[in-house]
């Protein structure tokens, strides 16, 4: 999955599952170098599953940040050109949506911040080989549940994944196609001590596979 692209948007209602996967995806990453994850929602519990998906010597290799309010995470990104570590080889926005919620007390600016600097502040970290991840949380707009902003970032034209809840409590990764096509890409789903597992979608398999077998055997 890291190998897909250097932009990624992971997007999808609360609790499929979205947060978790980033989780995996950076201690995948701190393996070989640093991860500075913004976290812009002020919730913190991600840090312990984080941690719990990491050996001890790699801690020191994620930076965490929770930046206070809108112009604050603004500022936080627009700033991380400039001072991130040298090392760095992820950053996380985690949500991206944030950025907008918080910006609609001023109408005039909103969405344009977004589009216009933080966006492209991004684009650029990850056009320099950081690979970048924006979390998206989903709104309700005609009768469909799709990200804030959703089109704009479509632009950049990211690795597009849609996270989906399974009934049976675990989740299913969907990557989205330039055509509106979902196909999955994996299960993500936590064992007993905390540790995200992502696994290979069962394929079925076509009928004319299933009579060769049987002609076969």
């Amino acid at each position: 999955m890291l190998g897909m692209g250097d932009l990624f948007h992971i997007w999808g209602e609360a609790g499929t599952g979205k947060t978790l996967l980033v989780c995996a995806l950076a201690a995948e990453v701190v393996k070989d170098g640093h991860v500075r994850w913004l976290c812009t929602d002020g919730k913190r519990s991600f840090i312990n599953t984080l941690r719990n998906n990491l050996k001890t010597e790699e801690e020191h290799n994620i930076t965490v940040s929770v930046p206070i309010g809108h112009k604050d995470v603004q500022e936080s990104i627009l700033s991380l050109p400039g001072n991130i570590h040298p090392e760095t080889l992820l950053v996380v926005v985690d949500p991206i949506t944030r950025v907008l919620d918080m910006s609609r007390r001023d109408f005039v600016m909103w969405g344009r911040e977004l589009i216009e600097e933080v966006l492209p502040s991004l684009v650029a970290l990850s056009q320099k080989g950081v690979k970048v991840v924006l979390v998206s949380e989903v709104r309700c707009w005609a009768d469909k549940a799709m990200p804030v902003m959703y089109e704009s970032i479509s632009v950049w034209k990211p690795v597009d994944l849609h996270v989906l809840r399974n009934p049976g409590g675990d989740s299913t990764i969907m990557e989205c196609t330039e055509l509106g096509h979902e196909r999955p890409l994996a299960r993500i789903s936590v064992n007993g001590l905390g540790i995200v597992r992502l696994q290979a979608p069962i394929v079925k398999r076509r009928l004319n596979d299933c009579l060769e077998s049987r002609s076969s055997a």
